[in-house]
């Protein structure tokens, strides 16, 4: 069964927070070259909590450690030494990949309640600020853990290691409580006294190659006997050799499957989207199409009622024309009249005395005309 294990190791430098910062930050493309690490499982490595400043802005962990504890003083009152323990990196792990799949542990359960017993353990500080600052899991290493980046303040608000490591008892409560939080996970305790710890790169990278060694010539061993002991050995660790490299190809293959999936559904999205803003363009633009026929067509049928309605504009025409010609004729008669003044006055002031008679009949029938033209239908029917 899976061993749920907390691992404690206290930092007392900022050489050391931004060397830890080196190997968390930017876990899914991670900015240093780590060995033990497997790139094609980096981008299943997650941040469960990162470091702000005061504005939101993401800082690393030595400015962080800086900012909480800048205004801080030791449990006595006096000025924080320059060798105090100043954070906690806190490692939290479970086995490894095959404790996974042998008790079917649900990782992200694991990675959201490892959080919350780091918050419920340590975010205890009396000024009320956060202790737990950063947060983040590794799935591209050996085994599944978590670092966490803590800062010892108490109850107090003072920066007090000793309130939270005081001693062995104090680390074996942690174990406990960390357990219990895990247990119906598939997750138990570890042995308590065990001696087990998260091995850093330098450790797994020297161990890596001890086991790296050829097995050494046994006494009284001839030539022949140590060359097919040796000739075994290869045969064994190239058998144990492909069988990793078989895992780590059927996980990279299953990561690559993954991966395209992902992309197939997000181009199926992106392609069902299109599809429907096209139908809603197609249907618009049909809808458009319809209303300028529709428009077409009134406005056709009104230049057919303009023309009827102006049909009679050629005899409006002709009587202009005929206007002009009497205008003319009116001008004539003018010249004439002023000759036959100059012959016989008496006949040309007769002509004037008919002529004004005959331009008053004439305006008062005009006068008579447009007034009836004025009348409406219903006006002209009460006349009648």
């Amino acid at each position: 069964m899976a061993k749920a294990c907390v691992l404690i190791n206290k930092i007392t430098s900022m050489g050391a927070l931004k060397s830890r910062w080196n190997h968390d930050i930017n876990v899914t493309f991670r900015q240093e070259h780590v060995t033990n690490a497997d790139p094609s499982q980096t981008n299943q490595n997650d941040i469960l909590l990162s470091c702000h400043d005061e504005n939101n802005n993401e800082i690393s962990y030595d400015e962080a450690v800086k900012e909480r504890i800048k205004d801080l003083q030791q449990a006595d009152g006096r000025k924080i030494r320059s060798n105090q323990v100043k954070a906690y990196d806190i490692v939290l792990e479970f086995g490894d990949a095959d404790d996974i799949e042998q008790e079917n542990i649900d990782v992200s359960e694991w990675e959201r309640r490892s959080l919350e017993w780091l918050k419920e353990t340590f975010n205890v500080a009396g000024d009320g600020k956060d202790n737990v600052l950063s947060v983040v899991c590794h799935k591209d290493e050996a085994s599944p853990h978590i670092h966490a980046i803590v800062t010892p303040v108490d109850e107090r608000g003072c920066l007090c290691a000793k309130s939270f490591t005081n001693g062995p008892a104090a680390l074996s409560k942690f174990q406990d409580s960390y357990a219990k939080k895990l247990e119906d996970l598939g997750i138990e305790r570890g042995v308590k006294g065990s001696s087990a710890h998260h091995k850093p790169n330098r450790t797994y990278n020297a161990e890596k190659n001890k086991a790296a060694e050829l097995p050494k010539p046994e006494p009284n061993q001839t030539a022949e006997e140590y060359y097919n002991m040796y000739q075994e050995e290869l045969e064994q660790r190239a058998i144990d050799h492909k069988i990793k490299l078989d895992k780590l190809a059927r996980n990279m293959r299953a990561s690559i499957d993954k991966e395209r999936i992902l992309q197939k559904n997000a181009l199926s999205s992106e392609m069902d989207t299109m599809t429907k803003y096209y139908d809603v363009i197609k249907k618009d633009y049909t809808d458009d199409l319809e209303a300028t026929k529709a428009e077409i067509i009134d406005l056709k049928r009104e230049l057919a009622d303009l023309y009827k309605e102006h049909a009679d504009l050629s005899d409006i025409n002709k009587a202009i024309i005929d206007m002009e010609a009497m205008a003319t004729l009116y001008s004539h008669q003018q010249d004439v009249f002023e000759c036959i003044n100059k012959i016989d006055p008496e006949l040309a002031e007769r002509w004037n005395e008919i002529q004004t008679l005959a331009e008053t009949e004439y305006k008062d029938y005009l006068e008579s005309s447009q007034y009836s033209e004025e009348l409406d239908d219903a006006e002209y029917s009460e006349l009648e």
